[in-house]
């Protein structure tokens, strides 16, 4: 029978392959892809809307494209997002719009977002078969196929991918494109050079065009090429990568139409120092953070992958220490490439699990192809790989049942708890990232980010929620402090576990009575002090023309009159309002505010009821009672005289009536009013609250960090891409119209997976390994290469032992001016509350000094202040004189402040630092008067 030459390779087809073969033969890779698409699809897709838990980048990225379907805006804080490359958005974007699903909400949208990354993880799956099987055809047509469904079934079980493959993230859009890319490449050299350039420079653009991070795999055929020493490849290779970066070269351009090109620099160096390692905000090299402890913590889970990395270097080093055909040349290309990015971001890098999605596949390959080249011929190896496999094969199908069996929503049952049982105005503070949450609910709720229970409790919010991996791994603002402070002071609301966040718990932490500062903010206006839910709804305390704000935080706010139970109004007399322990009056003639004296009023009123209500007994004032012991001065400056003896209560509690408000003292012996609101507000109280005044406010919005919205539309990148794509395919076409004018196919040799001829097959019994064939290097070159391998791993792990990468530790905080005044007593200028805990674990700050100007309101200075007290710090507040100067024995008080830290810590260090309007800096003029007065006083 009369042979046919291949058209492509140039070489005739193999003999064994008759018509019946043929035809067979034509079919194994559909075989292949079938058989692949199916054990992908079976574990990557199975049960992804209850398993694994939300994450919080598919959620802001779900929120992105959601973004980019309803009006091109590629933002989900209301600033164009420059980080990630926006072709795996536009992808998302355009299934939204297709799905017609654009409204839905975000938990449904995010489910559906993982379908279909979860289909282009399978399209990965199937394209790293179907080039295991084109790299093993010298193998023959069962061992290709056989070898490639192999590969196929480890990939579509192996932890990392199974975790990654199943999110809506870009690493399965990226993934299926370095794929992609690899395919291309690895047909390109039979093809003319025009079409070998601008196809793999169009793979590549979209490759980076889906993530950055992916330029390993886009040099790979560069590599290759280097490997096969053929001048041409390595020409043609780095034409192609020339046009894939002018492609992705889309990108800036867009962000200069925009008219931010100076962002987008900053944000892509910002983005290559982390990859670098420069800076370590993300990932287990960040400072805080344990490689040991990460690597040991997910050992249950990623056992299997550590196997195959592994392995996979152990096959490149085989692959090193031989020498072999094209098929050699990409795989040892590919894993080399690959096993260098995994290394670096170990060693040096910013190490996050999702970038070994992108070696796994390559170490994977170059086991498997190594080990068939091993265990040719020899039966007890197959055996003892088979084992092997099966082992592997078991271990990842355990992590998989455990990833995946399980109900892992633990995020979507804390939120509809939430959505059920707390009013849509509830806020919520969390652990780790908390957009997570405030995006997936089905009302607006504000979600918060206090590192501290006492910021928090400053602000009105109640609810926590806590994860016991974020409190861990400090991910997010909030740690361990936190999670302490509201588990000793809290009640659980509710608890789901969670194989992703471990336990997730709700809790509810009343605002305390006796504090100041609880639910508390303030503005020009006054004072906002919430008294309803978490910061759900509360009153305004005026600040004028009626003083009642100052009024109130001189008699001990919360804690001393109580909490608002009315708004203010305003009558013929005067401006009033209506407190827990009292009243509050500003006089129309302009007199100072005063507490009305309605206690005696208020008892005749109600005649049985006062006393039924457990309250003491009234006569009359000025008749000498003896004063309850304890009550606080400027307490007791506004509720006048006493009006009764100090009588006890049948809960055993000392109560003593005064003119304005009835003192009780309580068993650790606070002092604090009765609620008297029900007698103030009822008719007879002598008192006529409009109806108006009775219903409260809603809560003011909390202070929003996010930026002002900008323009952010890709609508000019998707043109604009299209147009870039079109001219390359032009380019193309012409130089199809012109062969003489363009380079032809490269000899068959260099192209992977050619068939062989018959003289080759006549003379191969047994059929040769899918990478022979081989031949070892010498044992001069092996020796060479490993010392190579062994000094540069040996140069990074110096490095990242040295240091030389970290970032350099000061000895005063990261603060604004901070400098050390005298040894224990440092100055700055205002921390922000998620500061403290760093200033207390790190840099041993026990004590707080705020300098404020004269007239500051308290509660411009309760967050931090309540911040500092629930971590353990002590914090004073001292205000300046009317002129902005220091006050006289305010370095005495400082040292002060030292030495009582010290005497609990021996070391601890003081922190002065400006407040409301006063900060303090080289140019104010205070801090040189500070430190002036501190180091007289420390010498003295």
């Amino acid at each position: 029978m009369r042979q046919t030459t291949d058209p492509v390779t140039g070489i005739p087809p193999d003999p064994e392959a008759g018509q019946v073969h043929g035809r067979f033969r034509r079919r194994d890779p559909l075989l292949v892809a079938a058989v692949s698409a199916l054990a992908a699809s079976s574990a990557l897709l199975w049960r992804l809307g209850r398993s694994p838990d939300l994450q919080y980048d598919e959620v802001v990225y779900t929120a992105a494209a959601r973004s980019v379907a309803t009006d091109w805006r590629l933002t989900w804080t209301g600033e164009p997002f420059f980080v990630h490359p926006p072709l795996s958005f536009l992808v998302q974007a355009l299934v939204l719009r297709v799905t017609g699903s654009v409204g839905w909400v975000l938990d449904d949208q995010i489910v559906l977002g993982r379908h279909v990354a979860g289909l282009f993880a399978v399209l990965a799956v199937v394209g790293v078969a179907l080039l295991v099987h084109r790299f093993s055809a010298p193998a023959g047509r069962n061992r290709a196929v056989a070898l490639a469904v192999v590969v196929a079934i480890v990939l579509a079980v192996d932890p990392i991918l199974v975790r990654y493959g199943r999110l809506a993230l870009i690493e399965p859009f990226a993934l299926a494109a370095s794929v992609g890319l690899l395919h291309v490449a690895v047909r390109a050299p039979a093809w003319r050079a025009p079409t070998h350039v601008v196809l793999v420079g169009i793979a590549t653009g979209l490759c980076l065009l889906c993530k950055e991070t992916t330029v390993f795999v886009a040099v790979t055929p560069l590599l290759a090429a280097v490997l096969l020493r053929h001048r041409v490849l390595v020409l043609r290779s780095l034409g192609g990568l020339g046009v894939g970066l002018a492609v992705w070269g889309v990108f800036p351009a867009w962000a200069a139409h925009l008219g931010l090109g100076g962002e987008f620099f900053d944000v892509k160096t910002a983005t290559l120092r982390r990859f670098l390692g420069l800076v370590q905000i993300t990932g287990w090299n960040r400072p805080g953070a344990s490689l040991a402890d990460g690597f040991l913590g997910q050992l249950g889970q990623y056992a299997p992958t550590y196997v195959v990395l592994f392995t996979g270097g152990l096959a490149m080093a085989w692959l090193a220490a031989h020498r072999g055909g094209p098929t050699h040349a990409w795989v040892l290309a590919w894993v080399l490439t690959s096993d260098a990015f995994g290394a670096y971001t170990v060693l040096l890098g910013t190490l996050n699990e999702q970038f070994f999605v992108y070696v796994v596949p390559a170490s994977v390959v170059a086991t498997v192809l190594v080990a068939d080249s091993l265990t040719r011929g020899r039966g007890r190896s197959i055996a003892v790989a088979a084992v092997a496999l099966l082992v592997l094969l078991g271990t990842s199908g355990v992590s998989w049942a455990r990833t995946t069996t399980g109900d892992d929503r633990a995020v979507r049952s804390v939120v509809a708890w939430l959505d059920a049982n707390e009013p849509a105005c509830a806020a919520v503070n969390s652990t780790g990232d908390a957009e997570k949450f405030a995006m997936t609910g089905r009302t607006d709720r504000p979600v918060t980010e206090y590192a501290t229970g006492g910021a928090a409790a400053s602000h009105g919010v109640e609810l926590f929620l806590l994860s016991d991996k974020d409190t861990r791994l400090r991910a997010g603002n909030a740690g361990p402090e936190l999670s302490a402070w509201v588990t000793a002071r809290g009640t659980l609301l509710t608890e789901h576990a969670s194989t992703t966040y471990g336990r997730l718990q709700l809790w509810r932490v009343p605002l305390s009575e006796t504090d100041p500062t609880a639910g508390v903010e303030t503005d020009d206006a006054g004072d906002f002090v919430v008294t309803q839910g978490s910061r759900c709804a509360g009153f305004d305390v005026p600040a004028g023309p009626a003083p009642l704000a100052a009024a109130w935080e001189a008699a001990g706010g919360r804690a001393g009159p109580g909490e608002p139970v009315t708004r203010a109004w305003t009558d013929a007399t005067g401006t009033h309002q209506v407190f827990t322990g009292l009243v509050l009056t500003a006089p129309a003639d302009g007199s100072p505010v005063a507490a009305e004296r309605l206690v005696p009023t208020l008892a005749r009123a109600s005649g049985a009821g006062w006393e039924r209500a457990g309250l003491p007994p009234v006569g009359t004032s000025g008749t000498g009672w003896t004063v309850l012991d304890g009550l606080p001065v400027d307490l007791a400056a506004v509720l006048g005289p006493a009006v009764g003896a100090v009588s006890t209560a049948a809960d055993g509690t000392e109560r003593q009536a005064f003119a304005a408000g009835v003192a009780e003292r309580a068993d650790d012996g606070t002092v604090r009013l009765v609620d008297l609101s029900a007698f103030t507000t009822a008719v007879g109280s002598g008192l006529v609250v409009p109806a108006a005044a009775l219903g409260p406010e809603p809560a003011p919005a909390l202070p929003d960090a996010s930026p002002e919205p900008r323009r952010a539309s890709v609508e000019w990148f998707v043109p604009a891409l299209g147009v870039v794509l079109a001219l390359l395919l032009v380019v193309l076409a012409l130089s199809v119209r012109r062969p003489r004018a363009a380079g032809g196919p490269v000899p068959v040799e260099h192209v992977p997976g050619a068939r062989r001829s018959a003289d080759d097959v006549a003379g191969s019994t047994p059929r040769p390994a899918a990478l022979s064939p081989t031949t070892r290097l010498r044992t001069r070159h092996v020796l060479a290469l490993a010392a190579t391998g062994t000094a540069v791993l040996a140069a990074a792990g110096l490095v990242r032992v040295s240091g030389v990468l970290a970032t350099p530790v000061s000895d005063v905080p990261p603060l604004p001016a901070a400098t050390v005044v005298v040894p224990g007593v440092e100055s700055s200028g205002r921390p922000r509350e998620d500061d403290l805990v760093n200033l207390l674990t790190s840099y041993d700050v026990r004590a707080l000094v705020a300098l404020t100007p004269v007239g500051t309101p308290q509660a411009a200075t309760a967050e931090l202040a309540a911040a500092a007290r629930s971590l353990g710090m002590s914090w004073t507040r001292i205000s300046l004189t009317p002129d902005g100067g220091l006050p006289a024995g305010v370095a005495e008080e400082v040292l002060s402040a030292r030495d009582a830290a010290r005497t609990r810590t021996p070391g601890a260090v003081v922190l002065v630092y400006g407040s409301g309007t006063q900060e303090l800096d080289d140019g104010s003029g205070v801090l040189p008067d500070l430190k002036a007065a501190v180091r007289a006083a420390e010498e003295s």
